[in-house]
């Protein structure tokens, strides 16, 4: 990167490069003016997928288990009412009786 970056006559790192080279404002939108066209960005992205591949550091994302949660509940009738909000959740919360799975099976 850095030597790509002197031979066109820019002083800047190896990150300032790569974001550069990753970032499609660099290539111009209603805003910004184009710095990089974007035929550049494209073979700059293929280009660090390749070296990527070649070093091995692509890596497929593990698939995430995903946390089953109940989503409906089976309660009692409230009988008692609390002036303390806190009491009258710990109470609302006492009152469920079963966990019931999303199509309704126990």
């Amino acid at each position: 990167m850095n030597t790509a970056a002197e031979k066109v006559g820019i002083q800047a790192s190896h990150s300032e490069i790569t974001r550069m080279l990753t970032n499609v404002r660099y290539a111009g939108d209603e805003y910004y003016p184009a710095i990089i066209s974007r035929n550049t960005l494209v073979a700059a992205a293929e280009e660090r997928l390749r070296r990527a591949e070649k070093l091995g550091r692509i890596r497929e994302p593990k698939e995430e288990k995903g946390i089953v949660m109940p989503i409906a509940f089976r309660m009692r009738e409230e009988t008692e009412q609390f002036d303390d909000p806190f009491q009258q959740a710990e109470y609302a919360y006492s009152m469920i009786e079963t966990e019931v799975p999303e199509d309704g099976s126990e």
